[in-house]
């Protein structure tokens, strides 16, 4: 039999439905993370922790957007399994080869969509885990002490910890496939 005449694979197609749906449903917890929490834990803090509040906010996405970037993606959806607890965070650092099709939903044949589309939809829900977090400390503590600008401890430490033992860790995370 010579290789002319044998069957060639399908290529995955691009599911442009699923893909459009990530996409708005990726959006729309954007935007309840960022102007949405922001503004109501602003809303319920007193007036001298307004702008606090809403810089934890801001703070959460761009920590745990450079953490999930970079090893997070990585420890909670990569295929190389360390102890069953998490998935090894070099294998796809800063997301390397993500390049491909991916199937999250389980379905022969449909709901292809790129893995960069899936990689930002869950990025959203692990910026509006840590900026949950953050808004159930803000109030309690003193204004400049949650706030990025103010040098502190919580925007660096407590969300790089947060993120990297919650949000990645397929052992505790609902949403991971481990």
């Amino acid at each position: 039999m010579s290789i002319a005449t044998l069957p060639m694979a399908e290529a995955p197609t691009i599911d442009y439905a699923a893909t459009a749906f990530l996409i708005v449903c990726a959006s729309l917890v954007l935007f309840m993370t960022v102007p949405g929490l922001a503004l109501f834990y602003g809303g319920m803090s007193r007036a001298k922790s307004v702008l606090n509040m809403m810089m934890m906010s801001f703070g959460a996405f761009g920590v745990v957007g450079l953490i999930y970037v970079i090893y997070g993606y990585s420890m909670a959806f990569g295929s190389e399994d360390i102890g069953g607890i998490i998935a090894n965070p070099f294998e796809k650092l800063g997301l390397a080869g993500t390049d491909g099709l991916v199937n999250p939903f389980g379905y022969e044949g449909y709901g292809n969509i790129p893995e960069l589309i899936f990689v930002g939809f869950q990025l959203t829900f692990a910026v509006i885990t840590v900026a949950l977090i953050s808004g159930a400390i803000g109030s309690s503590s003193p204004p400049g002490w949650c706030s990025p600008a103010s040098g502190s401890p919580w925007p660096t430490s407590r969300s790089r910890t947060w993120c990297g033992v919650v949000v990645c860790c397929p052992a505790v995370s609902p949403a991971c496939p481990h």
